[in-house]
């Protein structure tokens, strides 16, 4: 083991560095590190040697994660919103409906909601005066 041999750092050319910000002394790989010690390097070497390699990659992982199980969390929230919105217009919607046969009869729940579909009805038709009659193919009942 020789331990006055020194193995150089790798460094960004000159014109390359003249054109951009990055670190001029790019480090050590694993295998120039290994011929710098001039015997097997430790785990917790190699770590450190390689380890800003795959801070980046990690890093956006982990947030990748937290985006997605945070953004579930939220889902979740706005479903429990609406379904317990749905419940109190439920709740007094049927109260409602309960009050209106208490106060006019069983009938008039019915004949209101029996008018309401004629108003809507009526708003939708389609006047055909004046035009000659079609024939159409309704696909869902394989019918003219």
């Amino acid at each position: 083991m020789d331990v006055l041999k020194k193995v150089p750092v790798r460094e960004q050319d000159a014109k390359e560095r003249a054109a951009n910000f990055e670190e001029v002394c790019l480090g050590y790989n694993l295998e120039e590190a290994k011929e710098e010690k001039g015997e097997e390097l430790t785990k917790l070497e190699k770590v450190k040697i390689a380890g800003p390699a795959y801070i980046p990659t990690v890093l956006l992982g982990v947030s990748t994660l937290a985006c997605i199980f945070g953004a579930n969390i939220l889902n979740k929230r706005g479903q429990a919103s609406l379904l317990s919105a749905y419940a109190l217009v439920d709740s007094k919607y049927k109260d409602y409906r309960k009050k209106v046969n208490e106060l006019y009869g069983d009938d008039s729940g019915s004949v209101i909601r029996s008018e309401i579909a004629r108003d809507k009805y009526d708003e939708n038709t389609v006047s055909l005066e004046g035009e000659e009659t079609r024939l159409y193919y309704d696909y869902y009942s394989n019918r003219y």
